[in-house]
């Protein structure tokens, strides 16, 4: 491996943790992707999969022209969210960039404006929602359909639906856990791919 390369999967892995701490204050279930999984996908880690929504968030301080045909190619092979109802784009894979900041992938385009700038354009909104009735997180296209994306809930409620939301940007970054937040929100090693409501 090269130097550079080693560098920027230095930088990223603690991107990533500032990814992994703000998860964990917000109560998002969060497992990694193991290197030769991801590896298997196209994509080098880290990547994060949230087992509720069945997003993969792939986690990345600079992305290359490269790296966005990559993921475009991933994206493709992902299956259909169970989660998802007919009104919500099937967003499978949300960037993660530096301070906190993310974009979604919809329909093979990331939505590089919104994430890095903060004048709309004409590109998603993506956010991060969670839920009011499960307490799940997901994310979504903010101008499409609110309905929960979590397995197993579907809740809606208009505008009422999101409890706590971020648009672009989790703010403050990271966010750390109240010092009475003793759980983990990290989730036990399982399939990560297909999973099924219960």
């Amino acid at each position: 491996m090269n130097a550079a390369l080693e560098r920027a999967d230095a930088t990223n892995k603690t991107i990533a943790r500032d990814w992994h701490t703000t998860f964990n204050a917000l109560g998002v279930a969060w497992q990694p992707v193991v290197p030769h999984v991801a590896a298997g996908l196209g994509v080098r880690p880290p990547v994060i999969y949230l087992p509720q929504s069945q997003q993969l968030v792939v986690v990345r301080e600079v992305v290359s022209p490269t790296d966005t045909l990559a993921l475009a190619q991933v994206e493709k092979t992902l299956p259909p969210r169970l989660a998802l109802t007919g009104e919500n784009p099937d967003i499978k894979l949300v960037l993660a960039l530096p301070g906190g900041f993310f974009t979604a992938h919809v329909d093979g385009t990331f939505a590089f404006q919104m994430a890095n700038t903060r004048s709309p354009g004409p590109w998603t909104e993506p956010s991060l929602h969670e839920c009011a009735a499960c307490r799940g997180w997901w994310f979504l296209d903010g101008s499409q359909g609110w309905r929960c994306q979590c397995a197993g809930c579907g809740h809606y409620d208009g505008d009422n639906t999101a409890a706590r939301q971020f648009t672009r940007q989790v703010t403050p970054w990271p966010l750390t856990p109240a010092p009475t937040t003793t759980a983990a929100t990290r989730c036990p090693p399982r399939a990560w791919l297909g999973v099924r409501r219960a």
